[in-house]
């Protein structure tokens, strides 16, 4: 991937960085570590679904020039195209996940999740998810990683994005992003992002976000997997390009990287681990009170 108007060590925070958060591929657990790196009065996110996160971007849109241009990191579930609305040097970052285990994800997460937009049609009309994928009720379904990357979205309707949307995306991925990672290879991921990003520290982190599966991608069947990949088949041929670019780049890291990053963060995991709970802990109790406030 090609690390766009030669970003440098010395010029890190003269740039923004953006990272455009694929749904279900492990960007919470990203945001964790970009919190640290970054610091929150450095990062701007764009917040919401679809009708929430135009309204955020709009908000971002009417702020001074001098306002935008000051944040060094940009995040959140935007499409491609959002470095419009800075006047600086940029880079892109992104996580992808293999597009049936991406589904999968989703499929799980909306059934669980009663406040999500599509929970309740999911769930009223009984949907398994071979129905959930075809039925048109989101784009997310269909290349939802090809529209985020290519900049269209779901300015596309479902079943329409093409060959040219798929060519734009592999573009905009040689062009502008300094990495693309993969869920499955989170560690690496991190690694890249701490070397080609010129990150001060070797990172840290507890896993977060992680969804309980009710539908495993091990117990689907063929007809069902197929399925999924008849309306993802360009995000199939996106991730395998990314795969290979992948492997390319984990080469060229450093030779010791990893294991500091392994034995710091064997150290960090119990402290994290009981730090996660008592948050988690912690924020239901605050919940229940302001219920009964």
């Amino acid at each position: 991937m090609g690390v766009p108007n030669d970003i440098s060590a010395g010029e890190r925070n003269k740039n923004t960085t953006i990272f455009l958060h694929i749904p279900k591929s492990a960007g919470q657990t990203l945001f964790q570590i970009l919190d640290r790196e970054y610091k929150r009065s450095n990062i701007y996110t764009f917040q919401g679904g679809r009708r929430r996160l135009a309204a955020s971007i709009e908000e971002f849109k009417q702020l001074p020039s001098a306002e935008r241009n000051r944040y060094h990191l940009l995040r959140g579930h935007v499409s491609f195209g959002v470095h419009h609305l800075v006047e600086q040097p940029f880079t892109y970052v992104t996580i992808l996940r293999d597009p049936i285990a991406r589904i999968v994800s989703h499929y799980n997460y909306v059934l669980r999740t009663p406040a999500h937009a599509l929970h309740d049609l999911a769930t009223s009309s009984g949907m398994d998810i071979a129905r959930y994928v075809s039925s048109g009720i989101s784009t997310e379904l269909n290349n939802g990683q090809v529209r985020m990357i290519a900049g269209v979205g779901s300015s596309v309707p479902f079943g329409e994005c093409n060959e040219s949307h798929f060519a734009k995306a592999i573009s905009n991925l040689e062009t502008h992003f300094s990495v693309v990672g993969l869920t499955d290879r989170f560690d690496e991921t991190i690694l890249l992002m701490h070397q080609n990003l010129y990150w001060r520290k070797l990172p840290y982190y507890t896993k977060r976000n992680v969804t309980k599966q009710r539908t495993d991608v091990m117990r689907l069947t063929a007809v069902t997997i197929n399925l999924i990949r008849q309306y993802n088949a360009l995000d199939c041929r996106l991730y395998d390009y990314a795969v290979q670019k992948f492997e390319e780049a984990v080469i060229r890291l450093p030779l010791g990287l990893q294991q500091r990053f392994q034995r710091l963060n064997s150290a960090y995991y119990p402290y994290g681990r009981t730090m996660f709970k008592v948050n988690s802990w912690l924020r239901v109790l605050y919940k229940s009170y302001r219920g009964k406030m």
